[in-house]
């Protein structure tokens, strides 16, 4: 549980307005006493927002009030290891994505997104998509025909 001291010791750390308003949830809970819908008027905040910044501060403590410097994500694969380019080799030359992307999953040991397929090649320097040299319904006889029948003026 937060006390008193614990909150007036942790406003002295704040330079931002915006997060010291999400703060100003807290203060006015914790050392004046007031209920939320003093709080949601006094901040400017709906009565439900004032209710999941307390709800979110009783779980996770005061430090979640802090702003961190960009965003912070859970990165899904891990930096280059040297069991991706076990992988890589194993699928060096023509793999549909599809298939590496079972593989992958199978390494990893849980399913991941095919974008991170793409975000592994791309960090190995691979080219996921290569234009086909030649259509695979492609006549040659055909096309002669059109060329010598088609009337070009």
């Amino acid at each position: 549980m937060t006390t008193k001291e614990d909150v007036l010791a942790f406003e002295k750390t704040f330079t931002d307005k915006k997060t010291y308003r999400r703060f100003l949830c807290i203060k006015l809970k914790i050392v004046e006493g007031q209920t939320q819908a003093e709080i949601a008027q006094h901040t400017g905040f709906d009565i439900r927002h004032v209710q999941l910044i307390q709800a979110h501060v009783q779980k996770h403590g005061l430090a979640i009030l802090k702003p961190k410097r960009g965003i912070v994500r859970n990165p899904r694969l891990l930096p280059s290891t040297d069991v991706e380019i076990v992988l890589l080799e194993k699928h060096k030359g023509k793999v549909g994505i599809y298939d590496l992307h079972h593989d992958l999953n199978a390494l990893v040991g849980r399913c991941v997104s095919v974008q991170a397929v793409y975000k592994l090649l791309k960090r190995h320097g691979w080219k996921a998509k290569v234009p086909r040299p030649v259509h695979p319904n492609q006549d040659e006889k055909a096309q002669t025909l059109f060329k010598k029948t088609s009337s070009t003026h």
